[in-house]
This record gives C-alpha cells, sequence and structure tokens, in this order.
C-alpha cells in the first residue's frame, strides 16, 4: 500500500511502508506530520496512524516487548495485592475504609484460592462492558458478576 506523507508544507510520495516506518524511525517526520494513504478520508496526523504504520511495517520490536512487559507487570502487581489482601484480611485498603469485606456466603474468610478466581472473574465483569458491577444495581442481593461467580458476599464490618 503506498502512502503519502508531508513534511515541511509538501507532501511527498508514494512511498511504501516500510520506507514510511523507516522514516518514523529515523525521526524524519515526527506525530505532527500528516499523512494519508488510499482508504483514508483525508489526511491524518501520524499520531492518529503510528500504530497502523509500525504494524504494517512489522511492528517496533522493543515497543512491542515493553508493551508486553509492562502489562505483565501491571497484572502481577494488581492481582497480586487484590489476591493478598483478600486472601488474608478480606479487604483491601479501599474495602478498609469504607468497612467493607468480602466474605464467603457463609461468613467465613475466603482464603487465596477463591480470592484468586474472584480476581480474575471481575476481569469478566470489566470486559463486558462494565454490566458484571452494575449486575449489583438490580441484584435483590446487590453481587455483581464475580461474586455470583465465586459466592461470595461483601458485607459492612460496622
Amino acid at each position: 500500500m503506498n502512502w503519502f506523507y508531508e513534511l515541511g508544507g509538501e507532501r511527498k510520495g508514494p512511498v511504501g511502508v516500510q520506507d514510511l516506518a523507516s522514516l518514523v524511525r529515523a525521526g524524519t517526520i515526527s506525530d505532527s506530520n500528516l499523512v494519508w494513504r488510499e482508504g483514508l478520508a483525508g489526511w491524518q496526523p501520524l499520531s492518529a496512524m503510528r500504530g497502523e504504520i509500525l504494524a504494517a511495517a512489522g511492528g517496533d520490536t522493543a515497543v512491542l516487548v515493553a508493551t508486553g512487559l509492562s502489562t505483565l507487570v501491571n497484572l502481577a502487581i494488581s492481582s497480586g495485592y487484590e489476591i493478598f489482601m483478600i486472601g488474608s484480611r478480606g479487604q483491601t485498603l479501599g474495602k478498609m475504609a469504607m468497612s467493607l469485606k468480602v466474605v464467603r456466603a457463609d461468613g467465613s474468610a475466603l482464603g487465596y484460592g477463591l480470592a484468586a478466581g474472584r480476581y480474575f472473574s471481575s476481569i469478566l465483569s470489566a470486559i463486558i462492558l462494565m454490566i458484571g458491577y452494575l449486575m449489583a444495581l438490580w441484584d435483590p442481593e446487590k453481587r455483581a458478576l464475580h461474586d455470583r461467580i465465586c459466592e461470595t458476599r461483601v458485607i459492612k464490618t460496622k
């Protein structure tokens, strides 16, 4: 696919996606420069098309690796915090501040296994456009989807 780009007020091209990606990586064109290809309604800033251009050119391996590692670190920290706090105390710091606690249906503590299940079920609650969380609004027991999946309850402690 041929691309056109604007540089110094002058429109240039056509160039292939590999050549355009090389110009991006070299810093010859920046995010404020305009680019266009067939199928676009009009000229777009490079910042809006950067991902498409780099992906079509084979991606920038370092960026992909860094993004993947960042995602994994974020998942490890957030899941570790939630699983540890809910599994050991039944409360995160926010739940402590709000005097809330997560318990099983019989009122007993969750443990780490069920806390992990509840954490990953909460991701499902979020993925479906937060409907899993909104369920608590109309549920007679005020339980979200992840609470239903894991048979847990959020109770007031005071």
